[in-house]
């Protein structure tokens, strides 16, 4: 009995290897000759194949299905923006391209000259076509990229039943090119983990769908604001000129309602993120342990470091895009040094990696850069302009960002006129006044106020530029439709800010008009994710963006943190972004700096400004509010916890500074607020302006 046993077993272990030699055969051919449906379905049966047994070739398998999903759903995507074959020379390509592969079961055209010359003009002249292929050396890709990237997956199978997440391990020498090179010789050991879980396709979609009630009911609530907002102060400028005893005073009942209003909302978002914990629990479980922050790295040499600054970079499906996986309790701890997402480890790739220079494409491109250096030279002359140098390290790892390249427009319609203080065009003018002498004083563009930017100018502004600030009303696809974005090349473009999602009285009514003749597929790629996936196949490096409605203050807060961070500073994206996350946390030695902190209140703005921007509790010694928390919510092999209070309208984050025994633990807990986790970043998290 025992004989026969060992003998199965011994077969077993002869399939298993035979299978699994298939199946890496199966996705290595099907990536070279470009099947992504196959490849897809090969990976994730390599991801089951090899499991706990070998997490670090399971987790680059699950990357490689991550990155053939991610490419159909951008491919949906780019074909949802190119519906009119008119409107551009890649959109009728696509559309002849889908045309012959409807009758290729009776025709067979998949495989004639007309269909390989369609995907030769797509694959030479398509920005976007290019983002959509998976590299056949995928597996290799991790030694690519910079040692101080920790890469996360959070992926569901296609029918949503499954759930799996990982930990990359990162590439044992140094990669990210010759300037990436890790400092030392530091020991590495592996990080890569893996984990599965069976899950209910409905709980996802409630939670998406709640979460997308949510942001539509942040969007009613702040129009029902700025209405009031502005019949009182037209009010107030009908009765200016009357006595004081007739001046009709501003009704408390109407702010009293915005607070009831605000603080329901913020009830529901830490509903959401209760909800989205208990989802990903039996994922996050198990992966926290794998980046955990430590207190030293010990090299060869047997002497302690300091730990390097890791950049955190969450791969989520388009479902879990959707949702605030920033807002995660195991990423709420400080020593995070930066923290951005992404649509694949393909599409992180390709940000970093840009393609050669074609021959005879450097030469342009010097003759080009000699041009535009003595056109911005008489520029600055005629403008009386004198630049100081940035003098900024690079650290490794990093990529520079030219100031010089910024561009933005401002208020197209110029629609904000009550609140100036707040406004796109004041905040601008103020900051490029402030920075000139060293940053902004060849910044380019076009404000509302000067006159309304047609296609061609905003076209334009995108293609000319290292880095584009939009800051205005309303959503971007509003002003450049998504079928006039998607075909330009924006691969120079390495950052997009996106200050928008703002609506007044004016911006509303105008846009309103608009919208109600669009279909819902237009509707569609105006949302975040869709808008971040659009501006990704143009070939941009970084997008910051809003997730949800937001009112002027929080968008001028933003503005100058983001101008504080990436200009004075010279943080990192991902470190600006991140910072925004943990308002209240500073580095040990750090000050309290103006601008900073700003952008993360706790939505109480100009017209609810009743509250403070922040809402801190005092420090106390026992950790008490730990002991309160439902087993469900709290951690206590976590620094990092989360506790729903009594009223369970509250979600602390308590922030362990003390670790060993016997120690005096401060705990700090602090009111997550809905507001500092709209502004996120898909992208590099490594540029840094110069």
């Amino acid at each position: 009995m025992a004989e026969k046993i060992k003998s199965d077993q011994a077969l077993s272990e002869h399939y298993l290897a035979q299978a699994s030699e298939v199946l890496g055969q199966c996705v290595q051919l099907a990536l070279q000759k470009g099947h992504t449906e196959i490849v897809s379905a090969a990976a994730l049966e390599m991801v089951e194949v090899c499991g706990q047994f070998d997490p670090a070739t399971a987790s680059q398998y699950l990357a490689i299905y991550q990155s053939c999903q991610a490419s159909q759903s951008l491919k949906d995507v780019l074909c949802q923006a190119q519906l009119d074959p008119g409107t551009s020379q890649q959109a009728a390509l696509l559309h002849q391209r889908q045309h012959l592969l409807s009758n290729n079961t009776t025709t067979n055209q998949s495989r004639s000259t007309l269909m390989k010359s369609i995907e030769t003009h797509l694959q030479e002249d398509s920005e976007a076509w290019k983002r959509l292929s998976v590299n056949p050396h995928h597996m290799d890709l991790m030694k690519e990229l910079p040692p101080n990237f920790t890469i996360m997956i959070l992926q569901h199978s296609q029918d949503k039943s499954l759930l799996y997440g990982a930990v990359l391990d990162k590439p044992k020498s140094g990669g990210g090119g010759k300037d990436a090179k890790p400092k030392g010789n530091v020991s590495q050991t592996s990080k890569a983990k893996i984990a599965r879980t069976i899950v209910d396709p409905s709980a996802l979609d409630t939670l998406m769908r709640k979460f997308r009630q949510f942001k539509f009911d942040v969007m009613q609530m702040l129009l029902k604001a700025e209405y009031q907002r502005s019949q009182q102060a037209q009010r107030k400028k009908m009765l200016e000129n009357l006595e004081d005893d007739m001046e009709e005073k501003t009704p408390k009942e109407l702010s009293d309602e915005i607070l009831r209003e605000e603080q329901r909302l913020q009830d529901r978002f830490i509903e959401l993120l209760v909800g989205l914990e208990d989802y990903l629990r039996p994922i996050t479980v198990q992966l926290e342990q794998a980046f955990r922050p430590t207190d030293s790295v010990t090299s060869i040499s047997g002497k302690d470091s300091q730990p390097p600054e890791e950049y955190m970079v969450i791969l989520a499906d388009k479902w879990l895009l959707e949702l605030p996986l920033e807002a995660l309790i195991m990423l709420q701890h400080p020593t995070i040094f930066s923290l951005t997402r992404d649509f694949s480890l393909q599409m992180l790739y390709n940000r970093i990696h840009r393609e050669p220079e074609e021959e005879g494409g450097e030469d342009k491109k010097k003759k080009d850069a000699k041009a535009k250096a003595s056109k911005t030279a008489a520029k600055d002359k005629s403008k009386n302009v004198k630049m100081v140098p940035v003098d900024r390290t690079i650290q490794p790892g990093c990529l520079p960002l030219d100031t010089h390249g910024f561009r933005y427009i401002v208020d197209p319609y110029d629609e904000n006129t009550d609140l100036e203080m707040y406004g796109p065009i004041y905040n601008t003018t103020e900051a490029i006044k402030k920075y000139q002498s060293q940053f902004t004083g060849r910044w380019e563009g076009i404000m509302g106020n000067e006159h309304v930017p047609s296609v061609g100018e905003l076209e334009m502004h995108l293609t000319e530029s290292t880095a584009f600030v939009f800051y205005g009303m309303e959503k971007f696809l509003t002003h450049m439709a998504p079928q006039k974005l998607i075909p330009v090349n924006l691969s120079e473009c390495l950052l997009v800010v996106l200050l928008d999602q703002v609506q007044t009285n004016q911006s509303f009514l105008r846009q309103s008009k608009v919208d109600v003749i669009k279909s819902l597929n237009d509707l569609s790629l105006e949302r975040p994710v869709e808008t971040a996936m659009l501006l990704s196949l143009t070939g941009v490096g970084c997008v910051i963006a809003n997730q949800w409605h937001c009112t002027l203050a929080d968008n001028a807060s933003k503005f100058n943190t983001l101008a504080k961070g990436l200009l004075e500073l010279g943080r990192p994206t991902g470190q600006t972004v991140r910072r925004m996350f943990i308002p209240n946390w500073k580095a040990p030695g750090e000050e309290e700096q103006e601008g900073e902190g700003e952008g993360e209140d706790d939505g109480k703005d100009s017209k609810t400004g009743k509250e403070d921007k922040h809402k801190e509790d005092k420090h106390h010694k026992d950790g008490k509010d730990s002991k309160t928390g439902k087993g469900k919510d709290s951690r206590p092999a976590s620094k990092v916890k989360v506790t729903k209070a009594k009223s369970e309208k509250e979600v602390k984050v308590d922030v362990t500074k003390g670790e060993e025994e016997g120690d005096d633990h401060h705990e700090e807990d602090i009111i997550v607020s809905r507001h500092w986790y709209n502004m996120i970043c898909y992208g590099l998290p490594n540029l840094v302006v110069t």
